[in-house]
């Protein structure tokens, strides 16, 4: 049974699919399963997973189910035989061979606990930019204002959707943001390291579904955090930054 399941959702990637294949493939720690989650893909993606990974037993394709990238990480969770998960999107990477490993002995170190590092921004181009993200050290307070947590450089037990459920549906761009405000409301442990664990993408689902990303994080907190709450002010900025854009999605 793998230790730990790496969550990878995918549509039209061909262009960035193989390097996120490599980062899985150079981890010194091999005891994993991926499971790749297709999103009806029209261009060379499952060639491209077939040439990397071959017969590695170790790397599954399934196609997505429902509609959305929620429903597609439901659906890997359901599938996945391990009791760790981390969802590293299609043209994402981890950060180096011992990346894997840094998450899975902090995970060791601290049962029943989310575990998350950083991640840094790379460009559509794959140089690093130096943009890290958190951009400091998380901190739950930090989240009442922005997601202070990358999910590409996150490790949670399956055991906390086993008791809080997964991911809503509804929320198709700050999914992420909304589970962490989750945990944070029945005061799940989230263990934070400074190490980069991940590379982020630029121009990704959130980069271009700006304002419905906005629309999100306002339900997400109306939903977990105190009605009288200092980020308050944030709720109103973005309703304002969404009124004045002609409420594109």
């Amino acid at each position: 049974m793998p230790l730990l399941s790496v969550v990878t959702i995918f549509k039209d990637e061909e262009k960035n699919l193989a390097a996120t294949l490599q980062s899985l493939l150079s981890q010194a720690f091999t005891n994993f399963e991926c499971l790749l989650v297709n999103g009806n893909s029209r261009d060379s993606s499952l060639e491209i997973i077939q040439k990397h990974t071959g017969s590695d037993p170790r790397f599954h394709v399934y196609e997505e189910e429902g509609t959305g990238i929620s429903n597609a990480f439901n659906q890997a969770i359901l599938l996945s035989k391990s009791e760790h998960l981390l969802f590293l999107n299609g043209g994402d990477l981890l950060s180096s061979s011992e990346a894997l490993s840094l998450l899975y002995t902090l995970a060791q170190q601290h049962p029943n606990s989310i575990v998350t590092g950083r991640s840094e921004y790379i460009a559509e181009n794959g140089e690093r930019t130096g943009k890290l993200y958190p951009p400091k050290l998380y901190h739950r307070s930090k989240l009442e204002w922005h997601c202070a947590i990358s999910h590409q450089a996150t490790l949670i037990p399956q055991s906390f959707f086993r008791k809080n459920g997964g991911y809503i549906p509804s929320f198709q761009i700050a999914m992420d943001y909304e589970l962490w405000l989750r945990a944070v409301r029945i005061k799940y442990a989230i263990i934070a390291t400074t190490h980069v664990v991940a590379y982020h993408r630029e121009g990704g689902a959130s980069a271009k579904n700006i304002n419905r990303g906005r629309k999100e994080q306002i339900c997400a907190r109306l939903l977990h955090l105190p009605n009288w709450r200092c980020s308050l002010i944030k709720d109103i900025i973005q309703l304002w930054l969404i009124l004045t854009s002609n409420w594109k999605s």
